[in-house]
Order: structure tokens, then C-alpha cells, then sequence
């Protein structure tokens, strides 16, 4: 990694004969962001440098791209603007974008906001996203951070929406830069491929979290996460750990707003719209992002939010509509009816695709650390604060943070999360009165767990074994689970989908009791059982969660050269169980290799007392 000292010595470069770098702003692990100026124009711009070891980084170049795209093809006051894209004269890229110093909205996030504060900047952000959506390009990373709030002609809270690293941008703009990109055109191939998840795991919409094609309203749905926070100053959810705030995103109702937040007040119409953004079906959000701002227009606060003017700056006064005073002054319209019920993808569904998104969820926690390309938020911050070099900190941390709740209110009372033992037992393994405990406590284990054995026990073992995916992802299941074990292993002597399944279950949700499992189908008389399993241990991330006893028994497995397997003795002697005896006895073995089979395979075992001892060790430990 680049350090601090060698991306400051870029001080007082001249990059592009028109750039003249004056100071560093911040840096992270991609590269640096520099205050410059323009030399003909004597205007100041933010200058991003990728690192030279990224140079041949084709991802983190797209990257790059795709932000300079994005920016440039997004005309709006909201927005910030992409001036320049190139490279320097050792062959760096680097990107100029317009210069804002302000705040970011996440260190504004300190408490819950006044209401008509909040509709304020949301109608902002809404207004930013219907100018990305109209040119077919959807951020996917809408989150506080992306957010700055810096002062224009009065206006604290003027937005300007950030950070199109990962946006999803029409494959015609990348392939023509300077091409406008006509409103209403089609999308043709996407730069990420199908089934890549992307994005921050606390802002995902339920699509985005399993790796689902999206569009606008996944953007409305992040909108939506951050009102929430703005509100109340808690995310909508508490979960333990990422894999199960993905799963809560999917099937989790969100709670309401006093139950999160007792002692703040949200309009009710306001909390709707909120609502609304948050279903779990893209189609039962807001159609648009244009549609959220005539929601926002429309709404009529109470007298203690009066007096609130919702957009300040010229090129917003010019356009109807821009300017709204809120309070009871504003025309009395009622708030558009919204379902506050939330929607939930049947149970089947819900199981498939969570499947996809535990796969996921190595990248999505990596992607989601790396989503800030080059911390321009946190360098405008710094700016703010009083301007100095600043090293932009571990993306992950800032990324996966849920903001506590500041105002400290009295615990909730508990909200039934777990179904009662009777619940369970009245079900009596019936899948559809299991199915609809499950929509009722999505995150309940047992629940998910019976839901799995009564599956299997209905024949449905493909339902089943996704069921017991989603039940070992929720982290709620005991440390052994012979039952849900024995059921993925009869499963691999199924066919097609459902040997994958099975076998899958086994690399990975079971941890060393699965890998147990694969030891014995490799042991085991069905030749191509033996094969597949072998091939499941062969990988590394299959063999890293063995327990000490299976490592040994799969490292002497491996090993081919009698010094390799006498190297291993030791471990035998210490860890080694019964499994692995059979293995030892044949290094007894005087036999077996050269001419005529008559020559010693394993010479070295008979130059001490190692063999032995092992084998006399496992004997006594079986």
C-alpha cells in the first residue's frame, strides 16, 4: 500500500499540463484524493489519483470508469459533477470532480432529525436519483456517507449526492464517454455480471441482498434505510452479525418507527412514505423517484414543523414546484394511501434465494468495504473541519457501522420474535401451516428448522435442503445437528440439483461435522460418491474447517513421499483418530513397490519407532 509520504511527494505536480496539485486530501487502499486547481481556469477541483499498483487492476479501473460515466452523464445540481477523466504522464489514471466542502450526512447523524428537516434532504436525494434513473444509471450505494450537506446561498443542507464507483451504468455510456445518454434509452449489457452482489450490506434492498437484477427502486428502498435513520437515528434493524442483517433486509417486517425510537414523534403520513420505500417487492415501492418528491411535496406537517422551505438554490427555483412552504400555509392535499403491511416473497421462494445470498456473503462484506472508491467523503469532511492531511481509515468499519441510538430512550418492550413451543407443536410438521409460522418469525430457528424436517419428511428434499441453508445462515443453529446432517447426507445419493445441493450443505453450513460427513462418503463403497466427496475436500475452504483429527487424516491423504507421511507422525500420535488407523497400518506394508511389487514403499517408517507409537496411540484413543 502506497503510503501517506509517497502520496503527498504528488504535491505540486502538474498532471495533464492543467492540474496543479496543492495539497492531499485523504487516502485509502485504492488510491488518494488531492486538492488542485485548474491552471487556465484558476477553479478548484477534487483530483483522484488511483494508485500506480492499480494501473493493471481491471476491476478497480472499471471502477474508476464507471464513476467518471456516472458523474458526467448526471446534469444536476444535486449531484456531483465529473469534470475530467485521464491519465497522468507515468500512466495513472485520474478523475476531476467538482470540488464541494461540507458535511457528510452521517456525521450529521448524531441524533434523530427534525421532520421537516429530513423531508427537506430526502426530496434532495430523491430529486438526484430521478436525474440518475431518467439516464438509466441506478447507484447501488446510497448510504449517509455518499451523502455530503454543504452550504449553498443559505441553504446548510443543500445535497450533493456522491460516489458512483459501483453504480450500474448503461454498457453504450461506457463505451462512448462523451455521448449523452438520451432519456428513456434502454439498457443493454450491464458491466456487473448477473448474480454479483454489490453494494453496503445495511442499505441493500431485499433484491440486492440475493444478488437479484435491480433498478431504480432498490435505490428507493436505500432512500428509504436512510430516512429511517434520519428519523429515528437507529437503523431499522439490530442484527447480530451481516449474514443476518441480509436475511432481515429479505423477510424481516420492518418495525415501526416507536418501536425503535419511543420518544421520537413521526408524522404519520411521513413514516408512510418511509414504508412505502421499505417493501420488499420492488413493485409495491414508489414507481419512481419523481414519484417520492410529489409525496414529499404534498405532505402537511404539524405547526412545529412550520416554516421549512424545502430546496434553496437558483436552478431549483427555476423549475415548478422547487420551492414548497411547509406548514399551515401549504395546500392541504392528502398524503397518498399507502399499504403499510409489509409484503413477503412465499417462504419457497425466499429459501432459494437466500441460498444464493450466504454464497455471497464473503463479497458482499469485501465489496461493501471498498464500495468508498477513494474516500472523497471523508476528505471533504476533513476539509470542513479545518482542512489538513487526512488517512482515510478502514472503509469496512465506516461501511458496516449501524448507528446506535444516541437519544438513549428506554428499552422497547420485546416484540415476539421466536414462536411459542405450542405454536410449533400445533403445526405438527405440516409444511403449509410451517410456512406461514416461518412468514410470522423469519428468523426464528426452530421454526425454520422443523419447516426443514417437515419438508423432507413430505418427500420435498430439494425444499428441504434449502431450508436447512437458510436455517444454518440465521447462526441459530446448536453445534451439532445430527438430524439436518443425516438428511443432506441421504440426499447425495439423489440426482441431479439435488446431489449439488446436498453436497453443498456439506462443504460448507455444517462446518467440522460436515466435513465428518464427506471423510465418510470418501471412505465409503459408492465409487462415485467417493469421487465428489473427494473433490469437496480437495478445497481449501472445505479443509479449513476440519477439526484437528480430520486435518491429519486428510494431510496424510495427501501427502505423497514416505517423508512427508513421516513428518506427520507426530500429529497422528497427538490428534489422530480411529479413521485414520487403516492408513497407518498399510505404511506396515514391506511391499508393494518396484520390480515385481517386491520392494519397500515406505523405507523411511522403519528407521524408528514413530509408526509404531502412532498406531499404538489412535488404537488406545478409539
Amino acid at each position: 500500500m502506497t503510503s501517506v509520504t509517497s502520496a503527498a511527494s504528488r504535491v505540486g505536480e502538474i498532471v495533464s499540463g492543467r492540474y496543479r496539485i496543492d495539497r492531499l486530501i485523504g487516502e485509502g487502499g485504492m488510491g488518494a484524493v488531492y486538492l488542485a486547481e485548474h491552471m487556465l481556469m484558476r477553479k478548484r477541483v477534487a483530483l483522484k489519483l488511483l494508485r500506480p499498483e492499480m494501473v493493471d487492476n481491471q476491476e478497480a479501473v472499471a471502477r474508476f470508469e464507471r464513476e467518471a460515466v456516472a458523474a458526467a452523464h448526471i446534469n444536476h445540481p444535486n449531484v456531483v459533477a465529473a469534470t475530467d477523466f485521464g491519465k497522468t504522464d507515468d500512466g495513472v489514471f485520474f478523475l476531476a470532480l467538482e470540488y464541494v466542502e461540507g458535511t457528510s450526512l452521517r456525521a450529521v447523524l448524531t441524533a434523530p432529525l427534525p421532520a421537516s428537516r429530513v423531508v427537506a434532504i430526502s426530496r434532495q436525494i430523491a430529486r438526484a436519483l430521478d436525474r440518475a434513473h431518467i439516464a438509466n444509471i441506478v447507484h447501488r450505494d446510497l448510504k449517509p456517507d455518499n451523502v455530503m450537506l454543504v452550504d449553498r446561498e443559505g441553504d446548510a443542507d443543500f445535497v450533493k449526492v456522491l460516489d458512483f464507483g459501483i453504480a450500474k451504468v448503461p454498457a453504450t455510456a461506457l463505451e462512448s464517454k462523451s455521448a449523452e445518454v438520451a432519456e428513456g434509452a434502454k439498457p443493454e449489457k450491464i458491466l456487473t455480471k448477473m448474480g454479483e452482489v454489490l453494494g453496503t450490506p445495511e442499505y441493500m434492498s431485499p433484491e440486492q441482498s440475493m444478488g437479484d437484477p435491480v433498478g431504480p427502486p432498490s435505490d428507493l428502498y436505500a432512500l428509504g434505510i436512510v430516512m429511517y435513520e434520519m428519523l429515528t437515528g437507529v437503523h431499522p434493524f439490530n442484527p447480530p452479525n451481516r449474514m443476518m442483517l441480509l436475511t432481515m433486509h429479505v423477510l424481516e417486517p420492518v418495525p415501526p418507527m416507536k418501536e425503535r425510537a419511543p420518544n421520537v414523534d413521526v408524522p404519520e403520513e411521513l413514516e408512510a412514505i418511509v414504508r412505502r420505500l421499505l417493501e420488499k417487492q420492488p413493485q409495491d415501492r414508489f414507481a419512481k423517484a419523481s414519484d417520492v418528491v410529489r409525496a414529499l411535496d404534498e405532505l402537511r406537517l404539524a405547526p412545529s414543523s412550520a416554516r421549512v422551505v424545502v430546496a434553496a438554490s437558483k436552478a431549483e427555483k427555476a423549475e415548478p414546484k422547487a420551492e414548497t412552504v411547509m406548514g399551515d400555509s401549504a395546500p392541504v392535499r392528502p398524503a397518498p394511501a399507502v399499504d403499510a403491511t409489509p409484503k413477503a416473497p412465499p417462504v419457497t421462494t425466499i429459501i432459494t434465494r437466500l441460498e444464493r445470498a450466504a454464497r455471497a456473503r464473503p463479497q458482499v462484506v469485501a465489496i461493501a468495504g471498498g464500495a468508498v472508491l477513494l474516500g472523497f467523503v471523508i476528505a471533504a469532511v476533513a476539509l470542513a473541519a479545518g482542512g489538513g492531511d487526512a488517512k482515510v481509515e478502514d472503509a469496512d468499519a465506516a461501511s458496516s457501522a449501524i448507528p446506535t441510538d444516541v437519544v438513549k430512550p428506554p428499552p422497547p418492550p420485546p416484540r415476539a420474535v421466536r414462536a411459542t413451543k405450542e405454536q410449533i407443536e400445533s403445526a405438527a410438521r405440516n409444511p403449509e401451516a410451517l410456512e406461514e409460522l416461518a412468514r410470522q418469525f423469519p428468523t426464528d430457528g426452530a421454526v425454520i428448522r422443523e419447516l426443514a424436517l417437515a419438508y423432507n419428511e413430505d418427500g420435498r428434499t430439494r425444499d428441504a435442503l434449502r431450508t436447512i441453508k437458510s436455517y444454518c445462515a440465521l447462526g441459530d443453529k446448536p453445534p451439532s445437528d445430527k438430524e439436518l446432517l443425516a438428511i443432506a447426507v441421504r440426499a447425495t445419493n439423489g440426482k441431479g440439483e439435488i446431489v449439488d445441493d446436498a453436497f453443498a450443505l456439506l462443504e460448507g453450513s455444517f462446518g467440522s461435522d460436515g466435513v465428518d460427513a464427506l471423510i465418510e462418503l470418501l471412505r465409503g463403497r459408492s465409487l462415485p460418491l467417493s469421487k465428489r466427496a473427494g473433490q469437496s475436500l480437495d478445497k481449501p475452504e472445505v479443509r479449513s474447517q476440519a477439526s484437528p483429527a480430520a486435518a491429519v487424516y486428510l494431510d496424510m491423504r495427501a501427502a505423497n513421499s514416505c517423508s512427508e507421511k513421516h513428518d506427520l507422525l507426530e500429529r497422528v500420535t497427538q490428534e489422530g483418530d480411529a479413521r485414520i488407523l487403516q492408513q497407518l497400518r498399510n505404511l506396515k506394508q514391506t511391499s508393494g513397490c518396484g520390480f515385481l511389487d517386491f520392494e519397500d514403499c515406505w523405507p523411511c517408517m522403519r528407521r524408528d519407532r514413530a509408526l509404531d507409537e502412532a498406531i499404538s496411540a489412535v488404537a488406545k484413543r478409539k
